[in-house]
């Protein structure tokens, strides 16, 4: 997965380390540079951490929040980070007008869409996608061969989500869901 960034915010593509390189120089280290990230939770990246005895609200926690933190507190910078359901966080990163809004997003993967819209990063971390499907309505599987065999199936996803490494478009997705959770009770 990658962070991304709007293209109107940066003048090069940057690797991670050179994202907070080029944001300390032109942020205060007293400022904040928000962070977005989606609603539902994306073990083991990013997911809400078990409330505490003096907590009312989870913390983030996971592999992507650590990695985060160490950026940040290297180039001494906050970085506030919101969940937001997932179409809306890239939304609003991409009609971000600078500090003060959302600047960076986190757990996107690449896409030649997201290209246009964003800087991106280089990998941070790789995932291995899979497809969940009923048993009961198809007892035997399902019938793949290639990624276009996926196009003779119903497929419901998450709005926003990326769907290109399985070689699809949105228009080939079938039904869209707010979040993942929303999926599986579908």
């Amino acid at each position: 997965m990658r962070f991304i960034v709007p293209i109107l915010r940066l003048p090069v593509l940057f690797s991670a380390l050179l994202l907070w390189t080029t944001i300390a120089t032109n942020v205060r280290a007293e400022d904040a540079v928000k962070v977005c990230d989606d609603i539902s939770p994306w073990p083991p990246y990013s997911y809400p951490s078990p409330i505490g005895n003096r907590e009312t609200v989870p913390k983030q926690t996971g592999a992507m929040v650590g990695f985060l933190g160490d950026l940040f507190k290297e180039v001494g910078l906050k970085y506030p980070l919101t969940l937001r359901p997932w179409k809306r966080c890239l939304e609003e990163v991409i009609k971000s007008s600078g500090p003060g809004e959302f600047e960076v997003v986190i757990n996107a993967s690449f896409s030649s869409e997201r290209a246009k819209d964003y800087h991106i990063s280089k990998p941070i971390y790789r995932t291995t996608p899979g497809i969940f499907y009923s048993v009961d309505a198809y007892p035997a599987g399902l019938n793949l061969r290639s990624r276009s065999d996926l196009k003779k199936y119903k497929i419901c996803g998450v709005r926003g989500y990326n769907y290109q490494e399985y070689g699809l478009s949105d228009s080939d997705i079938y039904t869209v869901a707010p979040s993942l959770k929303a999926i599986f009770r579908m």
